[in-house]
């Protein structure tokens, strides 16, 4: 990283904050981020984090200056954190003024050197023993943050210690106007937030100059980490799986000096390894890091390989339940291919996710893949996956069958990986080529041969685009739901009637 920082036009005031056992010499910028550099070891490793707020247009330049000043001060100096502060103003008519705090992300020892970010710890038995793994020929042991720093739930009490401590900044001047820590969505507002500076146009501003002297691989780590607290645990890991695995002959390449013949190449190189969906994917995230900080780079000459649609023909539902029936994976196939539920709703779901009373089963919970491997995680994939479903008889007396010692335990005792891979060898085995997932397209074809009204279809599915019209949907439970629940159950019901009249 360069650290040749000039103001720029915009930018209003700049500062060093540093707490009270870090070295006096970090009072200057470069000196700060060259040893915040120097400490690292993997050039894969997160630098800084940043954190942008907005700031009140009714307040003075110097008002604002003094806001940031001490909340700053109070939430991360007073916590450890050494924070370079750049207060933007671009435009007071656009009335878009914010600051951007870069915040180191060790803690700082009291002799003025680094701490560590994490830290080992050994796993012991009940007796209070290390456990020795035979495999490994090491004693087991799990990694512990040595800070808080880095959790969401930190970064939302940051979030809502701005908005209180801002809120009562403006109080104390008689302003009325009040800040809602909560994204708009959270609120229920259908508004688009004010666009600001990403983290690397701030950095740059700083330097004076539209250069910043880091590879892609660094460029695209400071992107991630950027988003950090705004995407999902599973994109996160995507594109953690892009920085390790994807473009390697591109990433040690200053992203200044990136062009598009080099990129093209890239993209050639992976093509012959990687699916055209798992190119595009990738390079979508590289697009979205050399806009951030080359933005002076013309992409449109890049060509991605096309990809070409596969003619995938599924067998019908009579068939599939004629294989599971009776086997350990009937259950959550007949979740996935009636209920249309995703594979980490399936083995997310609990016992007391079952209503006994109305049959209905809350979708609220989801396995999903992260760094840190498998996590159950409470929601769904997104917020409008999370859904009611009226159990038909056939899967609640299933259910009911199960036993099991409280209602914390899993419907489907099963693994991601070992579900997936069991109906994918069933299948296989009488000559059919199917994931999984197949079986949800599998439940919206017999929904669209039914002419269930799309609304319907996609709200039983998670799919819904019409978060108001699914919620008082689901609350509801209309005699036009009952009478679909009625139509679809009774295809189901029918296929499985039939099944068990044909072994008897």
């Amino acid at each position: 990283m360069t650290h040749d920082f000039t103001r720029k036009g915009g930018v209003v005031h700049s500062e060093i904050l540093l707490p009270p056992n870090a070295p006096a010499e970090y009072a200057d910028r470069s000196s700060l981020w060259n040893a915040v550099e120097a400490v690292e070891k993997s050039k894969n490793s997160q630098l800084a984090r940043e954190i942008e707020i907005a700031l009140p247009n009714e307040l003075s330049q110097s008002e604002c200056i003094a806001l940031t000043h001490e909340f700053v001060q109070k939430t991360f100096v007073n916590k450890g954190m050494c924070a370079d502060i750049c207060i933007h103003d671009p435009n007071r008519e656009q009335k878009n003024i914010h600051a951007h705090i870069m915040l180191t992300m060790r803690p700082i020892n009291e002799d003025g050197t680094w701490g560590d970010k994490q830290r080992k710890e050994y796993v012991l038995d009940k007796n209070g023993n290390k456990i020795y793994d035979k495999k490994k020929r090491t004693y087991k042991c799990h990694t512990v943050q040595t800070t808080d720093w880095n959790s969401r739930e930190k970064a939302e009490e940051w979030r809502k210690a701005w908005a209180d401590y801002l809120n009562n900044f403006l109080e104390q001047r008689n302003i009325t106007d009040t800040v809602d820590h909560r994204s708009y969505k959270r609120q229920g507002k259908l508004v688009k937030p004010t666009i600001h500076m990403g983290v690397a146009a701030t950095q740059m501003e700083r330097k004076g100059k539209r250069t910043i002297n880091m590879t892609i691989a660094q460029a695209m780590r400071m992107y991630i980490d950027s988003r950090r607290f705004v995407l999902e645990e599973t994109t996160i890991r995507d594109y953690n799986q892009v920085l390790k695995y994807r473009f390697k002959s591109i990433m040690d390449i200053n992203v200044m000096d990136i062009k598009p013949i080099y990129i093209q190449q890239a993209i050639n190189i992976e093509a012959e390894k990687f699916s055209p969906k798992t190119i595009k994917n990738a390079y979508g995230l590289l697009k979205s890091v050399l806009k951030m900080f080359n933005t002076d780079i013309n992409l449109n000459s890049i060509k991605l390989p096309k990809i070409r649609k596969k003619e995938k023909e599924l067998p019908s539902f009579e068939e599939v339940f004629n294989i599971v029936k009776g086997s350990e994976i009937e259950l959550p196939v007949l979740l996935a291919a009636w209920l249309s539920l995703r594979i980490g709703e399936v083995i997310g779901l609990h016992f007391r996710d079952i209503n006994p009373d109305t049959h209905r089963a809350k979708i609220r919970r989801t396995v999903i893949r992260t760094d840190e491997g498998l996590k159950v995680r409470e929601g769904c994939k997104t917020e409008k996956s999370q859904r009611q479903l009226e159990l038909p008889e056939y899967i609640y007396n299933m259910i009911m069958a199960i036993p099991h010692k409280s209602g914390e335990d899993f419907i489907v005792p099963l693994t991601r990986k070992a579900l997936y891979s069991r109906f994918t060898r069933l299948m296989k085995k009488h000559g059919i080529e199917m994931s999984f997932h197949d079986l949800r397209h599998l439940n919206a074809s017999i929904m669209l041969m039914l002419g269930v009204p799309d609304k319907y279809a996609m709200e039983r599915g998670g799919w819904s685009t019409d978060c108001i019209l699914k919620s008082v949907y689901q609350q509801t439970f209309s005699s036009e739901r009952k009478k679909i629940d009625k139509m679809i159950d009774g295809y189901f019901n029918g296929i499985i009637l039939d099944s068990d009249n044909a072994s008897a």
